[in-house]
């Protein structure tokens, strides 16, 4: 026996396609079941039953003149978003404009703190440079020191070897 194939439209399985036993829902029904299509997901079973939902309406509606209550409650809406666009956007020219302003003055003081603070690297620079200078000095004073100090112990010494010297031969005479 040829089986038909069905389209369901429970809320469970909207649009699935399934086999069914010819006799279903008689006393000869052999309770043949099968499913056609895997399980769908939620979204398409939502948008599925919003589609029949559309469709009843249309149907329940056919003959009538068919006017969709939100679409003129929509266009308003349009409307009044149209109508406040200039008013937003001369607000925030406003704004854009306060904006700029704070960020002219930021960028002036910045360029200020920038030219202070090559200012003080100079003076910093220049006075490293006297720091050098002087260090120079020093060690020049210390190599003259050291040389002169370095020869007054020569000179100590050879007199106390003289002194030594002369001292000893005196007590052998």
């Amino acid at each position: 026996m040829k089986t038909p194939r069905w389209i369901s439209w429970s809320v469970d399985n909207p649009g699935r396609r399934y086999y069914r036993c010819p006799r279903a829902l008689t006393a000869q029904d052999c309770n043949f079941f099968e499913w056609v299509d895997p399980p769908i997901s939620k979204w398409y079973k939502e948008l599925l039953l919003d589609l029949k939902s559309v469709v009843e309406k249309l149907k329940k509606n056919r003959g009538h003149a068919v006017v969709d209550e939100g679409r003129e409650q929509h266009f308003e809406e349009l409307q009044q978003v149209n109508q406040s666009l200039p008013r937003q956007l001369v607000i925030m020219d406003a704004q854009m404009g306060v904006k700029d302003t704070e960020m002219v003055k930021k960028d002036e003081l910045l360029l200020n703190k920038d030219e202070e603070l090559q200012k003080k690297v100079q003076e910093l620079q220049a006075k490293q440079k006297e720091l050098e200078e002087l260090k120079l000095k020093m060690q020049g004073r210390t190599k003259g020191c050291s040389n002169f100090c370095g020869f007054i112990c020569v000179f100590v010494v050879g007199i106390v070897f003289a002194m030594f010297f002369n001292g000893i031969g005196k007590q052998d005479v």
